[in-house]
């Protein structure tokens, strides 16, 4: 009831905003995503590695696709030795436990666990990635995308999480959700040569600079907030 009569919902995407009508929820929605904090890269040191480096960094649980992610791994593995995999995140139940189990299975390589993962690690594992992969089941939004992407570094995300924005800003790969679809995005993706992912990771970032910084999410929720009280012209991100 409190939601039907609400001035304006707020949805972070469109998809949530999809969500809201299949419910049958009718007031207007104001679709404003999450803000991103934008890192100054300068802050965090870049390591010499020996490998390039593909990353998850999420919760590790199923709807995250951990799964779907080693069996794809496991068929690009040998084409790529010069890539590496750290699978990074904080473990949900025993689900980390079945993933170790499931890597020995598949006799995978090159991959690492880095659980649970601290704040300042996590900021030290998006810098030093060359590509970021979610192969999730289901979000509406995914933070760990727009944090990836405020780093430089370039995504591969499911199409049940509303990134579409990535092939439209050439910053990364909107897939189904297959292993078959994430063995053929990896194997493309991870045969770019190096400056081609920093190029599409640059553009990510100049992407969350524009559209996703705290100070223009702030001034669209405040625009929202005075066209709630005074009315006039509704705002372009208001879907009625």
């Amino acid at each position: 009831m409190n939601l039907e009569m609400s001035a304006v919902l707020h949805a972070t995407a469109t998809m949530e905003c999809e969500h809201f009508r299949a419910l049958g929820l009718r007031p207007p929605v104001a679709v404003i995503p999450n803000g991103v904090d934008i890192p100054d890269l300068a802050s965090f040191p870049v390591e010499r590695k020996s490998r390039r480096r593909l990353l998850f960094l999420a919760r590790i649980a199923r709807k995250k696709g951990v799964d779907l992610l080693l069996q794809a791994w496991r068929n690009v593995q040998d084409l790529w030795p010069d890539w590496e995999l750290q699978i990074a995140g904080d473990p949900n139940g025993n689900y980390l436990v079945q993933m170790q189990k499931l890597a020995g299975e598949l006799r995978v390589q090159r991959v690492t666990f880095i659980c649970p993962v601290s704040k300042e690690q996590k900021w030290d594992l998006y810098r030093n990635a060359d590509l970021y992969v979610l192969a999730t089941r289901g979000d509406n939004w995914a933070v760990s995308i727009s944090d990836a992407l405020s780093f430089g570094v370039p995504a591969i995300v499911s199409k049940e999480a509303p990134w579409q924005g990535l092939e439209a800003h050439d910053a990364g790969w909107w897939i189904d959700l297959s292993v078959d679809a994430l063995t053929d995005c990896l194997r493309h993706a991870m045969g770019q040569d190096a400056a081609t992912l920093a190029a599409m990771g640059q553009r990510g970032r100049e992407w969350m600079i524009r559209d996703f910084s705290w100070k223009g999410v702030g001034m669209k929720m405040k625009a929202t907030y005075q066209w709630i009280i005074s009315g006039g012209v509704r705002p372009t991100w208001v879907v009625e």
